[in-house]
């Protein structure tokens, strides 16, 4: 509930929605499939299913009864949806069109036909998701919304959680589910170079990991083409999709949340597993790590969309 923030947010600012897959939320495939279920029982269907089917129908609704005001809209670029919410919610401050935007995502899966959809594909775990880990065997969905507010610095001052420093995207090339390890290599790098980081900067790295064989491979590849081979096995890399799932659209702002979270109070517990020696990679957890000052996440989506962003945590930067 965003009411206890509205007092020192202008309400003239813009709502950045983030959601799904296919260009329709995950939650509106329900919608259609409630109404289908409607129909075969000769009962009545929702009288705004029409509009609810559209994409924007979520931030426009919250906006209204948050009596914002400014734009509000959806964006659809599969997992990386609520980052590429976020950077265009970034870009609009840095451009000075807006002093504050509220960015995020949402997703709700759980509808069958979507289920099935997915199971087809292959890419379900019959166990666990388990990211890097040697016997991984696909990832699990999650559900949930997490969502920011974003100002520019002039405007939050020194009350700042944590600021952008910086962001890299990019589209892959091949097949729609096949990840591209040179398109989120630069991805990364781009997101480094925006912060003016080197890769030894990086104190930990909240990973998009999946729990798909090909996936998590091309991530870790990827995590050492950026870093280095020597900064990559140290980085702590965050597994959240471990403890909740995929959460799709919305995954990118988890895994924010998590590196905001892990950043605030180091000790953290680790997956439940040990990652594949073969990786070279290091599970964030178990310990008490060094303190993060820096850290990059990383959102991976069908289509190649990726998308890195480079955050420097407490009220420095810009």
């Amino acid at each position: 509930h965003l009411d206890p923030v509205l007092g020192w947010i202008d309400r003239r600012i813009p709502v950045v929605n983030a959601d799904l897959i296919t260009g329709l939320p995950g939650q509106n495939i329900g919608v259609v499939e409630a109404d289908l279920r409607a129909l075969m029982h000769d009962e009545r269907i929702n009288g705004i299913s029409s509009y609810l089917l559209t994409p924007g129908a979520a931030p426009s609704l919250i906006a209204a009864d948050l009596e914002l005001g400014g734009t509000a809209y959806t964006v659809s670029s599969a997992c990386t949806s609520s980052l590429h919410a976020l950077m265009l919610g970034a870009t609009l401050i840095e451009t000075g069109l807006v002093d504050a935007a509220i960015v995020g995502g949402t997703e709700a899966p759980f509808a069958p036909g979507l289920m099935a959809g997915w199971d087809s594909i292959g890419v379900l775990s019959k166990t666990s998701c388990r990211p890097f880990a040697p016997d991984r065997d696909g990832t699990v969905l999650g559900e949930g919304a997490a969502m920011f507010v974003l100002e520019s610095a002039h405007r939050i001052g020194h009350g700042a959680i944590a600021t952008i420093a910086g962001y890299g995207a990019t589209t892959g090339r091949g097949e729609v589910v096949t990840p591209d390890t040179a398109a989120e290599t630069r991805a990364m790098r781009q997101a480094l170079h925006a912060a003016g980081w080197s890769g030894e900067d990086v104190d930990y790295i909240e990973s998009h990991g999946t729990g798909t064989w090909a996936n998590d491979t091309s991530e870790a590849d990827a995590i050492h083409a950026t870093l280095g081979s020597g900064a990559a096995v140290w980085v702590p890399v965050g597994v959240l999709k471990s403890r909740i799932g995929h959460t799709l659209g919305a995954a990118g702002a988890f895994a924010l949340a998590a590196s905001l979270a892990l950043a605030r109070s180091p000790q953290w517990s680790g997956p439940e597993y040990e990652f594949d020696p073969a990786l070279r990679l290091s599970p964030a957890g178990g310990q008490t790590i060094r303190p993060i000052d820096r850290s990059l996440v990383n959102a991976f989506g069908f289509g190649g969309a990726n998308l890195t962003l480079a955050i420097r945590h407490g009220s420095g930067g810009n």
